[in-house]
């Protein structure tokens, strides 16, 4: 199997990254610097902190947006500055305030100007929103099942666009993640047509067991298992 991806412009040996994660200092105070380079990052941490010796080329950052758009644009100027290669728009939690609409997408879109990806799709209609709007991913995920209790699991999400919209697999990347832990699951969700898939909690209770070694071999687990 031929597992080398080109996402969102890079080439990545695997696919599979690492998922966005909060709270990763409280794992191990190296945290963010020991991941892998493909890491989905959170948008709660300062550049400097953030970056670490890495460079941000290989990065996309997670944008959990505030509601004042100053404070966007401002947060979205910074990650620009910082050389970020795209932007993944989280969907909002209860603490950001309102909900956001496909115009609050739009004005990000024209704020970013790179690759974006819309994470949060639950059904086959908001892909073709997602297209009609031009970004150029989406990520498939119920965030563990806590900021959108009861939804339906990632791979069921993306069966439902490969059997009612697989068009959609030419028009945009489609990314993965929640609930995904081994090698077999990564390919079950290629199969399916996505473009790579995120892995969490097994990166995390690597990192905070073993630090940067367990990351490294949790790579290798995940790469040896295909």
């Amino acid at each position: 199997m031929d597992t080398e991806r080109n996402t969102l412009g890079r080439t990545s040996q695997f696919p599979f990254f690492v998922s966005a994660m909060g709270t990763l200092g409280s794992s191990h105070p190296g945290a963010e610097p020991l991941l892998p380079p493909e890491e989905i990052m959170d948008a709660h941490l300062d550049e400097q902190r953030l970056l670490g010796n890495q460079s941000p080329l290989n990065l996309s950052f997670q944008l959990c947006m505030p509601v004042d758009r100053t404070r966007a644009k401002s947060l979205i100027q910074r990650v620009k500055a910082a050389g970020y290669q795209s932007l993944v728009r989280g969907s909002p939690g209860s603490r950001f305030g309102r909900w956001w609409s496909w115009k609050d997408l739009d004005w990000i879109s024209s704020e970013w100007s790179g690759p974006l990806v819309l994470k949060g799709i639950q059904s086959v209609k908001d892909v073709k929103l997602a297209v009609q709007h031009g970004v150029q991913g989406i990520l498939l995920s119920n965030h563990g099942g806590r900021q959108i209790h009861s939804a339906p699991s990632s791979l069921m999400t993306l069966l439902e666009i490969r059997t009612y919209y697989p068009e959609a697999f030419n028009k945009l990347q489609v990314f993965v993640d929640g609930g995904l832990r081994d090698g077999a699951d990564v390919v079950k969700a290629l199969c399916l047509g996505a473009t790579a898939v995120g892995v969490g909690r097994r990166y995390y209770y690597a990192l905070a067991g073993y630090g940067a070694e367990g990351v490294e071999r949790c790579t290798d687990i995940l790469a040896e298992e295909f």
